[in-house]
């Protein structure tokens, strides 16, 4: 037998097929439905098909050797076994010598052999496709058996309907939609490369890759896991609606009566450009010497518990967390700012309400506005802390509407439903003003839950204890701006640079100062979340000389992104490197004998702090 198939059936091209060959397109080889991806693209040599062996007995679950002295290889699997010797015709199965009609060769430093024979001296099936110069290999040697018709489906990206070449795809039981298709629809600067093996996607400072049969990605570096994997379906990425849950956040539904998916990707639009990333060292940071709260809005921030699920939030609806404000003045302004995982394993709603608790005062909510954003994958920072700070410093917080607070009542300001394994961020600004009577402002404003679909004016219990586990924090502290001033930077000096939140110098936030709450229930903000950070930069000029100064944020303890206002202009900084990568702001001309800059700064969210700004002369 083994004879008739070394002599007979090793693989020989037609001459049609041999055009196909010669054409620039990979040979795409599969086994047992798996794609091989070798370091070395295969080959043809005199009309066979050359493959590196390690790639190809891997995949046959062969053991082998290859003897580096003889320049042979050795494989054995079950009773077979058999020899290659490197530009010999002659092989040597289970001790039988037998002639092929190529040897194995040497290419680019790796060893490649004749494919069929390799595949059937195992007794494996070997089919080559000549026009789509495609090899595939079932190792039992079974014929593959052909799929069953794959079903299209009509696509609808954010309810408007998409013709594409390539619709959804009904394969394995699951709905697949073609990659491609929902690139081309998405706003922003959408760019991908097909690498085979894994597709790079970039959405504007974001990078996400892909890989065809693995259950995870990477988005900027870091892994996220998912259910199902994303497959190739004719040289195409398709991706199921699981899987595009989990790295894009979207939703999806699809009605099999009408054939038709519906996805929603709720990406960020934004109005402001990103500043490009540059590769490089600053110098060391040193701390600013000082910083100070500035401003009358006050700030209550609710992200502990961060993850809400059966261990930090035990009871059906809970209080997160709250600030009960006591004064005579006549009006207060608040910033709310929350940050929660739904792991409760369901959809839950999450409310800000707020109590009058005087029993002769009415209130009135004016100038309540705020903004919300969701996902549901690592791309939190893109699609919720960035979109949070660009409409904060572009003074573009959506209107929420104003609302009468009876006396001894409680309203719902706002209330956003969460959908299962997804993240909400939101911040909520609004001025509680006295409408009538003669007592002092009494209310309290609490940031609610409820798994249950209670009515979130109805709750009113102590908040939940801090998770120890996930440090996050809770606290409400006297302003939601900072402010600092930097010591003069004389151009032509040395580089110098700055960090800020970094809990030392500016610990203006930390559980001794929060307002409302002490010890185990309050948690530091050092990262200072729903606050802006404005940062005068007293620049002077000694030389006599016009010099230009550079200024760049950079990354100091993790990744971390934002957006900057300097001269009425937001600008959004992409997520930085630690150490490694920076962003220029601006290159300041400085002509006089002493200038100031002024930049604001909001966090985007994320671990990414302190953030460091630094001072360099260019010229």
């Amino acid at each position: 037998m083994l004879a008739v198939f070394v002599l007979m059936m090793d693989l020989v091209l037609p001459i049609g097929q041999m055009k196909a060959a010669a054409s620039n397109k990979t040979i795409e080889i599969t086994v047992d439905g798996k794609r091989l991806w070798p370091d070395v693209p295969p080959a043809i040599k005199d009309g066979r098909v050359m493959v590196p062996f390690r790639v190809i007995f891997e995949a046959l679950g062969t053991k082998f050797y290859w003897d580096n002295k003889k320049k042979t290889i050795t494989s054995t699997k079950n009773d077979t076994s058999f020899e290659l010797s490197i530009n010999s015709k002659h092989a040597y199965v289970n001790g039988s010598r037998m002639t092929m009609d190529v040897a194995p060769m040497i290419k680019d430093g790796r060893t490649l052999v004749p494919l069929r024979f390799v595949g059937e001296a195992y007794d494996s099936y070997v089919d080559w496709d000549g026009k789509n110069r495609k090899v595939t290999i079932t190792a039992d040697g079974s014929k593959p058996v052909d799929p069953p018709p794959v079903k299209t489906y009509s696509l609808y990206f954010n309810d408007k309907r998409v013709d594409t070449s390539t619709p959804p795809i009904i394969k394995n039981n699951r709905v697949h939609v073609a990659m491609e298709s929902l690139l081309e629809q998405m706003d922003g600067e959408v760019l991908w490369h097909d690498h085979g093996s894994r597709m790079a996607i970039y959405v504007d400072d974001v990078e996400l890759i892909i890989y065809s049969g693995e259950k995870y990605a990477l988005i900027n570096g870091q892994y996220i896991y998912t259910t199902e994997n994303p497959i190739i379906h004719n040289g195409k990425y398709y991706i199921p609606l699981s899987f595009l849950k989990e790295t894009f956040g979207g939703t999806s539904t699809y009605n099999s009566a009408t054939k038709t998916v519906y996805i929603k990707i709720n990406k960020a639009k934004f109005e402001s450009d990103f500043l490009k990333v540059e590769t490089v060292n600053i110098v060391r940071p040193q701390n600013i010497p000082a910083a100070t709260l500035t401003g009358q809005r006050r700030l209550m921030v609710s992200d502990n518990p961060e993850m809400l699920d059966p261990r930090t939030v035990p009871y059906a609806e809970a209080t997160l967390w709250q600030d009960t404000v006591d004064t005579d003045k006549q009006s207060m302004d608040h910033r709310v700012y929350g940050w929660h995982v739904n792991k409760l394993n369901k959809k839950i709603n999450i409310g800000i309400t707020i109590e009058n608790l005087s029993s002769t005062n009415d209130l009135e909510i004016v100038n309540a506005k705020g903004i919300d954003r969701s996902t549901s994958n690592g791309w939190y920072h893109h699609d919720v802390g960035l979109p949070m700070a660009e409409a904060v410093l572009l003074n573009k917080l959506a209107p929420t509407g104003q609302s009468a607070v009876k006396a001894n009542q409680t309203v719902t300001i706002n209330q956003f439903a969460v959908e299962e394994e997804f993240l909400i961020g939101f911040l909520q600004d609004l001025t509680v003003k006295k409408a009538a009577g003669n007592g002092n402002l009494n209310y309290k404003i609490r940031v609610v839950v409820t798994q249950n679909g209670s009515e979130l004016t109805s709750i009113k219990y102590d908040p939940l204890q801090v998770d120890s586990v996930n440090l996050h924090p809770r606290g409400v502290w006297e302003s939601s701006q900072l402010q600092t001033v930097l010591p003069v930077y004389e151009a032509g000096t040395p580089e110098v640079a700055y960090s800020l939140s970094n809990g030392i110098t500016d610990n203006l936030m930390s559980g001794e100062t929060s307002l409302f709450g002490s010890g185990i229930n309050v948690v530091r903000n050092p990262g200072h979340f729903g606050a802006t950070y404005k940062v005068k930069i007293p620049i002077a000029n000694l030389t006599g000389q016009p010099k230009t100064v550079r200024v760049r944020l950079g990354a100091r303890g993790g990744r971390y992104s934002g957006a900057v206002k300097i001269n009425n202009k937001v600008l959004l900084v992409p997520t930085l490197k630690p150490g490694t990568e920076a962003v220029n702001v601006i290159d300041y001309k400085v002509t006089g004998v002493q200038d100031e800059l002024e930049l604001e700064i909001m966090h985007g969210g994320g671990a990414a702090l302190p953030l460091a700004v630094d001072l360099i002369t260019l010229d």
